[in-house]
C-alpha cells in the first residue's frame, strides 16, 4: 500500500457518484478519489490527508474534521460547545475504557461569527506512528453512534456543568472582556454572544443536542488527517 492511504475501502451505491472534490467542506468529505461517475459496486481506497512534522519521532496526530454551523448564531454556537464536551466524552469512554488504549482524546470546534458558512468539528488524538491510521476509524465511529444517538440526560449534564460552573471565574478573566468588547461599537457580536451564552446553555436539551450531532455527524463529511513523523516519509 502506497504512503498516505486509508486501510479502508470506500465503496459506491448505484446512486452515489464521485465528484473529484477535496477540503473540509466538499461534498463527499474530502476523500480523494478518480474523477467521473462510479460504476454500480466500484471502489475505491480513500485518502486521508497525510502532512509530516520533523518534531519527536514516536509521536504522530490522528484528527477528523466535520463541518459544522457557523458562529452567527450565538445559541448554536453555545450548543456547539455542549456537543463538543459529549463528544469528547464518549471518545475518551470508547478510546480508554473500551478498548484499553492510553490515548487523550480531545476535540474542538471552530465556530466564528467573523466567517459566515464556515465552520467544523475536530477531533484529534496522538498516537504512536504505526497506530495512526488504525484510530481514524474509532473515531468516526464515535461520530457516527453520536447521530445515531441517543444522548442521554446523564451525558448532557456532564457536559453542561463544567461550563456552567466556568461562567464565573470568566468574568473576573479581562481577556475575556476584552474580546466581547472589542467589537460592541461595530457589530456588537461579543456582547449578544456574552447575553446569550447562560440562557444558551441552561436551556438546551438532549433533543437540541441530538439533532445537532445528527447534522454533523455523517458519515460522508468525515474527513480524517494524519500528522506522521518525517522518517515515515523516507521508509
Amino acid at each position: 500500500m502506497e504512503e498516505g492511504r486509508a486501510s479502508a475501502n470506500y465503496c459506491m451505491s448505484d446512486r452515489e457518484k464521485l465528484r473529484g472534490e477535496s477540503g473540509p467542506m466538499a461534498s463527499n468529505g474530502g476523500r480523494k478519489a478518480t474523477t467521473g461517475e462510479a460504476r454500480p459496486g466500484e471502489c475505491f481506497v480513500e485518502y486521508p490527508v497525510v502532512l509530516y512534522h520533523n518534531g519527536t519521532p514516536d509521536q504522530a496526530v490522528a484528527r477528523v474534521y466535520w463541518p459544522a454551523p457557523d458562529g452567527t448564531d450565538p445559541v448554536e454556537r453555545y450548543r456547539l460547545n455542549v456537543l463538543r464536551s459529549i463528544f469528547r466524552n464518549r471518545m475518551t469512554k470508547v478510546l480508554r475504557e473500551e478498548l484499553g488504549s492510553t490515548y487523550s482524546p480531545g476535540a474542538g470546534v471552530e465556530a466564528d461569527p467573523q466567517f459566515p458558512g464556515y465552520g467544523y468539528v475536530v477531533a484529534s488524538i496522538t498516537v504512536f506512528p504505526d497506530a495512526a491510521r488504525d484510530v481514524l476509524p474509532d473515531i468516526e465511529k464515535v461520530g457516527t453512534d453520536l447521530a445515531l444517538g441517543p444522548i442521554n440526560e446523564d451525558e448532557l449534564q456532564r457536559a453542561i456543568t463544567p461550563l456552567l460552573e466556568d461562567l464565573p471565574s470568566t468574568l473576573e478573566n479581562n481577556a475575556y472582556w476584552l474580546n466581547v468588547l472589542s467589537d460592541a461599537q461595530t457589530d456588537g457580536e461579543g456582547l449578544r454572544g456574552f447575553r446569550a451564552r447562560e440562557a444558551a446553555y441552561r436551556t438546551t436539551t438532549v433533543e437540541d443536542v441530538q439533532a445537532m450531532a445528527r447534522a454533523i455527524f455523517q458519515g460522508d463529511n468525515a474527513y480524517p488527517v494524519l500528522v506522521l513523523p518525517s522518517r515515515t516519509a523516507e521508509e
